[in-house]
């Protein structure tokens, strides 16, 4: 019984491997250059640009690595890792809000300039950078504290309950087989 319970949990985690953020280059801007870097170095405060590759009008499956809000530029999204849907999403910068929208700490009223962390970036456009489209965002979470990071504790958090639970409802089960056994003699 141990034994699948292991395997089970195995299986599971090993599904969760899917959901992990990817590793990839990024370009940082620190002091007026820009510095190719790993993204899981990034830190909250950061200023990264985004570029889609010069041969083609669209990024394909480039992942975006934190949760960013856009400071200049526009992009599509594909954010059905987090919601489910499938239809893209288009993402507007920071200066769209109006200057009176207090931001909450869940990013509702923001959501419109947010690039979350895992969803797939399909287009950027920045009309200040023609060159190469690349859109300029500010890192606001990474890691664990990222929309991603927390979808994915909440995941291992219900995995882990539904674990217990799945043992509790054997043993219950197991004492009344005892019981069943010593009542009918």
């Amino acid at each position: 019984m141990e034994f699948f319970s292991v395997q089970s949990r195995l299986n599971q985690e090993k599904d969760l491997d899917q959901f992990k953020p990817k590793v990839t280059k990024v370009t940082l801007l620190k002091n007026n250059k820009q510095l190719e870097v790993s993204s899981d170095s990034l830190v909250q405060g950061d200023v990264v640009l985004l570029r889609k590759d010069n041969n083609t009008n669209t990024v394909t499956e480039l992942t975006v690595p934190a949760d960013l809000i856009i400071i200049d530029g526009k992009a599509i999204v594909d954010e059905s890792l987090l919601t489910g849907e499938s239809i893209p999403i288009s993402k507007e910068n920071i200066r769209s809000i109006d200057n009176n929208v207090v931001i909450d700490p869940e990013l509702n009223r923001i959501r419109n300039v947010v690039l979350f962390s895992g969803t797939k970036l399909i287009e950027t456009s920045n009309p200040a950078n023609k060159k190469d489209n690349s859109i300029k965002c500010y890192v606001l979470r990474t890691g664990r504290f990222t929309s991603q990071g927390q979808l994915i504790a909440n995941i291992i958090s219900s995995m882990n309950k539904m674990d217990s639970a799945s043992l509790d409802s054997i043993k219950i089960v197991l004492l009344m087989l005892v019981f069943g056994l010593f009542a009918g003699g």
